[in-house]
């Protein structure tokens, strides 16, 4: 039992980095967006 739950924390640590590049991407890309429509 003790290996699930080193897999579920695993996993859940994947999935932080991977929203946190995600959002970080998204982010740079609506900076770029915007300032491409503004300026």
């Amino acid at each position: 039992m003790k290996l699930v739950g080193y897999g579920a924390m695993l996993i859940e640590g994947v999935l932080a980095v991977v929203a946190i590049i995600t959002a970080s991407y998204i982010g740079a890309e609506i900076k770029r967006v915007i300032k491409t429509r503004c300026c």
